[in-house]
């Protein structure tokens, strides 16, 4: 006798494949223009948005010793204004799992771009510290779920994996140019007019995101027939019951956390341990971003060749390998370049190749599933920052201990990852298993 809650999970897993099969089919006409591809212009779209909420989120970086002398407070306590952020866009991501697919990618993405635009306006304008941390938060919620939006539209579009992965790359590439482009033009504006221009300039971006909206689908790629309430409960429970989804989950908010950890005092410790300029620091922040972009474009085409868990846990060990020479082998601005060379391109890669586990590892709640793949980067982006403040006050300011110590988290992103290969299961839809991916 079949169980009767099984039985419900499989009509509601067939009735979402349909839903999103026949969302697919609605457009198959209107993806070619005469002449840039339809797919080509949702690229676009993608690319302009992912650069947005990656201009957004580490921006304290290069302004940090600017706002701490203008509110006369300490480093660590402005570095806890990305714990603020990254909290407060958790949450947002948490409550917008079962919204995700429910609304069209277009509605949820000029949301999330006006709530940007409000939270750096205030950001730019606050008055204390007190009001500052308001206008992080906004932009928290504002930030809180581009970037999984965009994977999650690239994995409703492009039925190939290998296309599917590669306009991931892309996509991220260009949200990564924000560091290239982004930080480094934040530092110079910062040093010759101040911090609070540099926030302003921020605005740019989510408006120009905003217009780029008009690319994307209006359709949702489910119909919201259930009840809000019924689709909260049912959501969750079907992603959470994915304990492949879970572990997974559990290796993202590790990275995230040793990524803020570094990424955070950056700027802070180029000025004060190694003594740089400003032109220094920006070379610093332009190769920094340079790195992220060449490793998200190449993550993607090393797992075409090689299994993505393997390629994970290779580069897991060389990046705890050179977090652990901060301060003993990195000890001179030129030197440095070349740590935050290998740790950017190894933390875009680490970071691309699990959220591609993360998509294949439940299929038929996409949405869900990069909803929480949002909250759990925002989650370990908070404790990132946060560990990475504590350890400031412990160690006395020593900026190379917080970088060494972000080297005993990854063999923890190591282990959950074996644990979601233990957890691996094919999805239930109607009589027959939906399969991830083979070659994880």
């Amino acid at each position: 006798m079949i169980n009767p809650i099984d039985l419900d999970v499989r009509l509601r897993d067939y009735s979402i494949v349909v839903a999103r099969q026949d969302y697919l089919d609605r457009h198959q006409g209107v993806r070619r223009g005469p002449l840039l591809r339809r797919d080509d212009l949702l690229t676009v779209a993608l690319s302009i948005a992912a650069f947005t909420t990656l201009l957004h989120g580490p921006m304290l970086s290069p302004l940090l010793k600017g706002i701490a002398a203008d509110f006369q407070v300490g480093d660590a306590q402005v570095g806890q204004l990305a714990t603020i952020y990254h909290a407060m866009a958790a949450i947002t991501a948490i409550v917008a799992v079962p919204l995700m697919d429910r609304y069209s990618r277009r509605r949820m993405l000029r949301f999330e771009c006006g709530m940007l635009i409000v939270g750096a306006l205030l950001t730019a304008f606050a008055p204390t510290i007190g009001w500052m941390a308001v206008g992080r938060g906004l932009a928290g919620i504002g930030g809180a779920f581009i970037l999984a939006l965009c994977m999650a539209a690239a994995g409703d579009l492009f039925a190939s994996p290998v296309e599917r992965n590669r306009r991931i790359g892309i996509v991220t590439s260009v949200g990564c140019v924000a560091s290239v482009i982004g930080q480094p033009t934040l530092a110079q504006i910062s040093a010759y007019a101040g911090w609070r221009w540099a926030v302003g300039a921020t605005i740019v971006p989510p408006l120009i995101a905003l217009i780029a909206t008009r690319w994307l689908l209006g359709d949702a790629p489910q119909r919201g027939e259930e009840r809000i309430v019924d689709a909260y409960r049912n959501r969750y429970r079907q992603v959470i019951a994915s304990r492949e989804t879970m572990w997974l989950m559990a290796v993202l908010i590790v990275l995230m956390a040793v990524e803020d950890g570094y990424s955070v005092y950056l700027g802070a410790y180029l000025e004060t341990v190694l003594g740089a300029g400003v032109n220094a620091i920006t070379l610093i922040f332009l190769l920094n971003g340079i790195c992220l972009t060449i490793g998200s474009l190449v993550a993607p085409r090393v797992t075409e060749r090689m299994p993505k868990r393997r390629v994970h846990v290779v580069f897991a060990v060389l990046m705890a390998l050179n977090l652990l020479g901060s301060g003993v082998v990195y000890t001179s601005v030129r030197s440095f370049a070349l740590f935050i060379s290998i740790t950017a391109m190894l933390d875009i890669s680490l970071f691309v190749i699990t959220s591609i586990l993360l998509l294949d590892s439940f299929p038929v709640a996409r949405g869900a599933v990069m909803a929480l793949q949002a909250a759990g980067t925002e989650v370990g982006l908070a404790s990132g920052a946060a560990w990475g403040g504590a350890v400031l006050v412990v160690g006395g300011g020593d900026y190379a201990i917080v970088y060494r110590s972000l080297a005993l988290l990854m063999p923890v992103a190591i282990l959950c990852l074996m644990l979601s290969v233990r957890s691996r299961r094919p999805v239930v839809v109607s009589e027959g298993p939906l399969v991830a991916e083979p070659g994880g």
